[in-house]
């Protein structure tokens, strides 16, 4: 209960507010950007608002005073020349531009003013057909159709630059342009829902209100609020619903595992390491280059500009021209410190920011395109079509012998073993495909679709894209052809610049080159090995061959017409046993020894194969379930009693939540990353394999809300998620029987495992389990709350006066405020606290509000597993099914 003065002083909050987190001064230098903090006002901008938040100013107030002050504004006043004028600005201009958006316009009013400048007409060839154009591709970002060009065109007769500036803030005024600059503040998958793109927009028909707009998107995470007008006092509730569990719940979780490349058995699409829209934080050049390292580092230039999205980040970073007077022609990265270039007739490379030029290649050839495998496979292909390899030791350039029969449109690089060559082939449009290693020189390649582009990986498997540039496509062990599930890729006008082939994933960079709103989409593109089709083994058609094959299978006491082949899926087959019959077995009469021997070592690979899956691979699987399965049943055990009071007490007949797919995803997340070796990632792959099928049936049986939560008893959970894991098992089962049943998934797997590349310890599975630990109980909790608990919220004025703790009978520990600043010159703050569901819901009253829940729940959640506070009371990161009210006074 509130003391009776304070509760007639409660008030409302304005919508969208935000607190300091622990990572307040990565947050504000992210905004500021690496280039600003490089000056002197660019750093005292980071320390003052990083103190702003310290002091509980909210994160969208952050960013707009980021946007506003001179430091953030360059920024637009620089995109803003370069999208119109094609220009950098000088620095009077630059200050003119910083005053006028200072002054509360926004970038939509420069872009304006600078195309009614005669400069814009004239970059134009003083065409008023060519400005309307352009005026489409800046404000509307697409190409006019022909009847609009017409219209628009008449209108601008006369080639006043008064009169295109009128044009161009019709053009920002218009529907079409409002929502074009509602969806530049967005994220591509927040603009995507029609709820945040209307309050985008109407945020932005505001005066002032891109710059308000772009602040909210830039303050948020996992959702987008909105800043209201500040001058609107509201009793509304601060809080936004969120997804429960607060992880991607479509049913089909498995696709958004972590996945190691090399190590999946389902097809997917993931980010790599994001979506990032290059006009949201204000790089508006179009991506002519674009490279990608063997450490997934982005490059990208727009030919006198570089730019690098480093792996792992989220923001790119500008590295400014390289200095060279040329502009760039070519990219080939190696990682995110080392970057290869052309640059008209000259070869450089980039070091740690250090620029050099490389030697020239022999025989004044010039440079056409640069390609490389790793720091010391370096290949240039020159306009003679001669395709030459770097020595680093030597500084100098030799020759690759030979060549494709057709001309060379470009190269590509596969480690330092590997190289592939494009062709311009032999249709009018097609294209074709050569592969070079140094034991068989130059080969052609056969039966590829019709392409575009194409990658060789590291161990010369090979990837392209399709010449109408909608999908990717690999080659399959047997030579044949595949386009993976989810791997048609593009929309219209969109590209794909470059991928990096790995042996059964590649990292595939989508662009939109254009020249108003470029982006870059890097992700990784997944080929799981349970999707590729069917190969038979090799056949034996020799007699000789037929003949030996039978007697393997006599020795081994078969009577399957099929022979031994048949036995490798069969659990009860003794594999040890096959491998030892054969490797002593001779010969049969009347057999040749070549064709013996050519059955003896096929049949003694594929046995070796099945062991090493059967024995290491699949008995880790196994372990690592049951060891899963037990851990769930313990943690529940722990996790109902300190929710519920006990597994069996009275509130275990209470409904909780059940989200199998959050449950999946926060423990394959957990084991991924517990910094393991790679043993970790295989594990990843073939649980999220295994489980993931049974979820979905369960799911089948009993479909999920909204959210993606099933209501289940609370008492019922834990033995519902110990039954999954149960069938899992045989889940798993089936997947080892189909991966042994198909030649092209046993040599897959038999090699990443006989390799090392998928080496999995047996005894790093206790630590992967153990790495589960915290994702079983954040789960069970997060599941049990809902099934006694509520959160109570309300806003309390004059704390300073009338301090919480002599108002609110509500312990300490279970409270949590937020300190909003001052109104009508009282202080004031957001007040949260959980009590027991049915309790007293009113604190404004002078009743006891309790019961509430002990120190020992709150001390697990914030304490031992570091669930953030804000997250918690403002039902966010998965706690948006605790029932929630807020109370407002009489």
């Amino acid at each position: 209960m509130l003391h009776a003065a304070a509760s007639t002083a409660a008030i409302a909050a304005i919508s969208g507010a935000d607190v300091a987190s622990a990572s307040d001064r990565r947050y504000v230098e992210r905004l500021i950007g690496s280039e600003a903090l490089a000056s002197r006002s660019g750093r005292v901008l980071r320390d003052r608002m990083v103190a702003a938040l310290e002091h509980g100013t909210p994160r969208t107030t952050v960013a707009l005073r980021i946007l506003r002050d001179p430091a953030g504004l360059g920024q637009d006043v620089e995109s803003a020349y370069r999208v119109v004028l094609g220009r950098a600005p000088s620095r009077a201009e630059l200050q003119a531009g910083r005053q006028l958006i200072g002054a509360g316009a926004d970038s939509r009013s420069l872009v304006a003013r600078l195309v009614g400048r005669p400069e814009f007409l004239a970059r134009h060839g003083n065409d008023p057909g060519q400005a309307v154009t352009a005026l489409f591709q800046i404000i509307l970002h697409r190409n006019p159709s022909a009847a609009e060009r017409s219209a628009w065109t008449a209108r601008a007769a006369g080639r006043s630059p008064r009169r295109m500036e009128a044009l161009a803030r019709a053009f920002l005024r218009s529907p079409e342009g409002l929502e074009v600059a509602a969806r530049s503040t967005l994220l591509p998958q927040a603009a995507a829902d029609p709820a945040i793109l209307r309050a985008a927009l109407k945020t932005v028909r505001r005066p002032g209100g891109l710059l308000r707009a772009q602040a909210a998107g830039l303050a948020s995470t996992a959702t987008y609020t909105w800043l209201a007008d500040p001058s609107t006092v509201l009793e509304t509730d601060p809080r936004v619903t969120q997804p429960i569990m607060g992880l991607v719940n479509d049913g089909d979780f498995d696709n958004n595992v972590p996945q190691a490349p090399g190590f999946n058995l389902r097809s997917a699409v993931n980010n790599l390491p994001s979506t990032v829209s290059i006009g949201l934080i204000g790089v508006p050049v179009p991506l002519n280059l674009t490279s990608l390292g063997a450490d997934g580092s982005l490059w990208a230039s727009d030919g006198m500009t570089l730019y690098q999205l480093a792996p792992g980040a989220t923001a790119w970073t500008i590295l400014g021209s390289p200095g060279i007077g040329t502009p760039l022609t070519d990219l080939a990265a190696v990682s995110s410190t080392t970057l290869w270039a052309l640059a008209g007739s000259s070869i450089l490379t980039d070091s740690g920011g250090a620029w050099a030029y490389v030697s020239a290649l022999p025989n004044d050839d010039t440079p056409k395109a640069i390609a490389a495998g790793d720091a010391t496979a370096v290949y240039v292909l020159g306009s003679s079509g001669q395709i030459y390899e770097y020595n680093s030791g030597q500084q100098a350039w030799s020759t690759i012998p030979g060549g494709p029969a057709d001309s060379i449109v470009t190269i590509k690089a596969g480690g330092t073993a590997y190289l592939a060559a494009v062709t311009t082939g032999t249709g009018p449009s097609a294209r074709g495909l050569w592969t070079y290693t140094a034991g068989n020189g130059w080969q052609q390649v056969s039966g590829a679709p019709a392409l575009s582009d194409a990658a060789i990986g590291g161990d010369g498997s090979l990837w392209v894209w399709t010449d109408r540039g909608t999908s990717v496509a690999v080659q399959n062990p047997d030579g044949s052809w595949t386009i993976p599930p989810q791997a048609s890729l593009l929309q219209a006008g969109q590209t794909i610049e470059y991928v990096m082939a790995q042996s059964i994933s590649a990292a595939v960079v989508i662009v939109s080159p254009t020249s108003t709103s470029p982006w870059a989409a890097p992700m990784q593109l997944l080929y799981g090995l349970l999707d590729r089709p069917t190969v038979p083994f090799p056949a034996f058609t020799e007699t000789g061959q037929v003949t030996s094959y039978n007697a393997i299978t006599t020795a081994l006491g078969l009577i399957n017409p099929l022979g031994v082949r048949s036995q490798y899926a069969n659990t009860d087959f003794n594999v040890q046993h096959a491998i030892s019959t054969v490797q002593m077995m001779t010969a049969p009469a009347g057999v040749s020894n070549a064709d013996w021997q050519a059955v003896q070592q096929q049949i003694l690979t594929e046995l070796n194969d099945v062991q090493t899956i059967v024995d290491n691979l699949y008995g880790n699987v196994y372990q690592l379930i049951n060891d899963l399965g037990t851990l769930s049943n313990t943690v529940f055990v722990t996790a109902a009693d300190k929710v519920l009071g006990s597994v069996n007490g009275p509130d275990s007949n209470q409904t909780a939540t059940l989200v199998l797919e959050g449950l999946a995803d926060a423990i394959l997340w957990g084991i991924a990353a517990a910094g393991l070796p790679a043993g970790a990632a295989v594990a990843t792959s073939f649980l999220a394999s295994a489980v993931g099928s049974v979820f979905s049936g369960f799911l089948a049986s009993n479909p999920p809300d909204a959210n993606g939560a099933v209501d289940i008893k609370a008492g019922q959970l834990g033995q519902t998620i110990a039954d999954q894991y149960t069938a899992s098992l045989l889940s798993a089962s089936n997947d080892e029987k189909t991966i042994l049943s198909n030649w092209n998934t046993l040599q897959a797997v038999g090699q990443q495992l006989s390799s090392g590349a998928w080496d999995w310890d047996v005894t790093q599975t206790p630590a992967m389990v153990a790495a589960a630990e915290p994702a079983f109980e954040l789960y069970f909790l997060q599941a049990l709350m809902p099934a006694k608990w509520q959160i109570i919220g309300f806003a309390y004025a004059d704390y300073q006066k009338y301090p919480l703790s002599q108002s609110l009978d509500a312990p300490t520990y279970d409270v949590y405020t937020q300190p909003q600043g001052y109104k009508h010159g009282r202080p004031w703050e957001y007040v949260y606290f959980l009590n027991q569901q049915g309790a007293n819901k009113n604190p404004f009253d002078d009743q006891y509000v309790g019961p509430y829940p002990s120190q020992d729940l709150i001390d697990t959640l914030f304490d031992d597993l570091n669930v953030s506070q804000y997250d918690f009371w403002m039902g966010n990161g998965g706690w948006g099914e605790i029932p929630y009210f807020f109370v407002k006074p009489a």
